[in-house]
């Protein structure tokens, strides 16, 4: 979700109005500028959300960017990890809706 709130941002506040692919453009920017926000963002909001959970869920959806396929195949395991763990409900706090 907050991914979510990131793109509608940075859909106010285009970091390069000419992009063409403004989807890549945004997932570009998030790796910069904005995981380590999601994160501790996710981190006020769940205060038993370690920090490595954090970064991973913000990592989620960006697999795509330069940044993401730069990383070693050990970090990006984890992240996919965590991120399926939470989306199957089988850690984190289960929604209930």
């Amino acid at each position: 979700m907050m991914h979510k709130f990131v793109h509608g941002y940075l859909l106010s506040h285009p970091p390069d109005p000419t992009a063409v692919d403004k989807n890549g453009r945004d997932h570009n920017q998030m790796t910069k500028d904005w995981v380590n926000i999601m994160a501790g963002a996710l981190m006020e909001l769940f205060p038993d959300l370690s920090t490595t959970d954090a970064a991973a869920l913000s990592w989620g959806g960006l697999e795509n960017t330069d940044a993401y396929k730069a990383m070693s195949q050990g970090a990006k395991d984890s992240i996919e990890n965590i991120n399926l763990y939470n989306q199957m409900g089988l850690n984190g706090t289960k929604c209930n809706h």
